[in-house]
């Protein structure tokens, strides 16, 4: 299906929506899989057909987003008119707690990517969004934060399946005065909504991997990527130590799990005792190092994470 044009001008949102920005108290999370029961009817509208078109196999939300170039918001609403009608079905993400199962690690490391034997993109494949399997029934959720320029957006282009969702824009003079490019000259563009890239763990469980925007005038949009995370990955540029307390902090008040991976920029050495003592990081938090450009690396980036939240609810589990 062929992607229309991004316009997204009050008066066609208007349009699309007839007027209304909400779709009620029952808000679909990003990563709901939406499936159609139903054909698309002739006279439909025709987001609402391309909708049922796209999701005649489990799609998630902000993929439906992505592929009509239209606000999540917006997507919303639709899809809210879809499930009144009774066209389509929604397929709610399992809650990340002790009493339900999550994907083992193992699910982890036995995903298409960790057989690759390149670090080329899985999205360089001629197909460039596969079809998830038709029992595919619950989107798991995790975010990758920290400063800006730090390598988000280059870890979820390099473990995604499918080419990521990139909603960067050329920096604006304005942005350049306000962005710290010291370390992060060469940088021409900076996120300032989210990126998005998809794993299919299993036939049951597809990761969605967020990287949040990482400029501080875009911080208010973090607690909502937070809200029903399995856990995050706070990416540190030891160059810059101080960018990444930030996100540290909002995880620790959320109370969502993480870990951080220092991110390889060259340069000078530090031992993870150092950084610890930079960051003032809990013992329990795992310190680990990447190199968000390599797909394995990254990679094992994701597991270490999972380990993490497995052994957190382990002990949960056990405690009197």
């Amino acid at each position: 299906m062929s992607r229309p044009g991004r316009d997204d001008s009050p008066e066609r949102l208007y349009t699309l929506t007839g007027g209304r920005s909400s779709a009620g108290p029952d808000v679909l999370d990003l990563v709901t899989l939406m499936v159609a029961d139903r054909s698309p009817a002739p006279g439909m509208q025709s987001e609402h057909a391309a909708i049922l078109r796209m999701c005649e196999r489990p799609t998630a939300v902000v993929e439906i987003a992505a592929e009509l170039r239209l606000p999540v918001s917006i997507v919303r609403v639709l899809l809210s008119d879809l499930l009144d009608a009774g066209h389509i079905s929604a397929r709610h993400p399992r809650p990340a707690d002790p009493t339900h199962r999550l994907p083992a690690p193992t699910s982890w490391s036995r995903c298409s990517l960790a057989s690759a034997t390149s670090d080329r993109p899985a999205f360089d494949q001629p197909s460039a969004r596969p079809a998830l399997h038709a029992t595919s029934d619950n989107g798991v959720k995790i975010v990758i934060v920290g400063g800006f320029g730090v390598g988000k957006t280059t870890m979820v282009r390099s473990v995604s399946e499918i080419r990521p969702l990139n909603t960067e824009e050329t920096m604006t003079l304005a942005g350049e005065s306000v962005d710290d490019t010291t370390e992060v000259s060469a940088k021409t563009s900076t996120t300032v909504a989210f990126d998005f890239g998809r794993i299919s763990l299993d036939e049951h469980n597809v990761l969605y991997l967020f990287g949040a925007p990482g400029q501080e005038r875009f911080w208010f949009l973090w607690d909502r990527l937070f809200s029903g995370t399995l856990g995050a990955v706070v990416l540190v540029d030891i160059r810059r130590i101080a960018d990444s307390w930030y996100a540290i902090d909002r995880l620790e008040a959320h109370g969502t799990p993480f870990i951080v991976a220092c991110n390889d920029f060259g340069g000078a050495a530090y031992s993870h005792e150092q950084v610890r003592e930079a960051l003032d990081l809990d013992p329990a938090v795992p310190l680990v190092s990447c190199d968000a450009r390599s797909r394995g690396s990254s990679k094992n980036v994701l597991i270490s994470l999972v380990q993490h939240v497995q052994s957190l609810y382990a002990t949960q589990e056990s405690a009197p």
